[in-house]
Formats: structure tokens, C-alpha cells, sequence
């Protein structure tokens, strides 16, 4: 699959524990649809109104890239209210910050195939939902 980045990138920064609920799950790279109150802080910014919906998926086992090791993605899908298509997808990668003991980088957005869609694919339409840890203790 060929991808390539928007050249408007700039690495942010997710806390692990926003992850642990997929890790917990134990099922390598099944994607899960994100509970919209639980997103990423760093999603924060978003406007939730222009949203569709959000899948996360990753693994305990890193695949190594030239980017660092890969241990998740995320695939965003925003209503796509000037284009011809109803959808656009971005697809983040969530990659092991070896600097911090807490906190994964999320670098992106690349576009594929699927950035200007008109439906969600089909391995997506039934995701389990999953609520992401966003505060201590959870």
C-alpha cells in the first residue's frame, strides 16, 4: 500500500495509558472503534462536529520501521463537507518514544487509498468499542 505524508506534519504526543486498554485486549492489529469521550488529549484540538469516527489498533509485538518501532495506528474519519466524497481518513502511527517512559509518539497524518471514501470499509462497520484511559488511576 502506498502512503505519503501531508506536509503538514507534526509529531504529537499520546500517554501510554491512553493505549493500554488496546494492549489489554490481546488482539494483535484488530482495529476498535474509539469511544468518542475517551479520544486522545491529542485529539483535544478536533472539532468533535467534524468527526465521523476514530479506530485504534496496535500490538505488543513492534514492527520496525524507519520511523522507530511501530506499535500502533489510528484511522481518522472526518466528514468531508467540501469534497465530493462523504469521508476523509487520515492514518496515524503510533511509534515507542524511547526518550519518555510514559508517553508514545503519534506521528502522520499519511493518506492512502482510502483517504477520499464514500463509505466505511467493511472491516471497520462492526469494530467492538473500546473507552480509552485518559486519566490516572483507570
Amino acid at each position: 500500500m502506498k502512503t505519503h505524508m501531508s506536509k503538514k506534519l507534526r509529531p504529537k504526543y499520546m500517554k501510554e495509558r491512553e493505549f493500554d486498554e488496546v494492549l489489554k485486549k490481546g488482539r494483535p492489529w484488530i482495529p476498535y472503534k474509539i469511544d468518542m469521550d475517551t479520544l486522545p488529549d491529542w485529539m483535544k484540538n478536533i472539532p468533535k462536529e467534524k468527526l465521523h469516527s476514530v479506530y485504534i489498533s496496535g500490538s505488543t509485538n513492534a514492527i520496525k520501521t524507519d520511523k522507530g518501532e511501530e506499535i500502533g495506528g489510528i484511522d481518522i474519519f472526518r466528514k468531508a463537507e467540501e469534497d465530493p466524497v462523504n469521508y476523509n481518513k487520515d492514518h496515524m502511527i503510533i511509534i515507542r518514544d524511547e526518550e519518555s517512559d510514559d508517553m508514545l509518539l503519534v506521528l502522520g497524518p499519511f493518506k492512502d487509498h482510502e483517504h477520499w471514501i464514500n463509505e466505511i470499509p467493511d472491516r471497520l462497520k462492526n469494530a467492538e468499542i473500546i473507552r480509552l484511559c485518559r486519566d490516572e488511576g483507570c
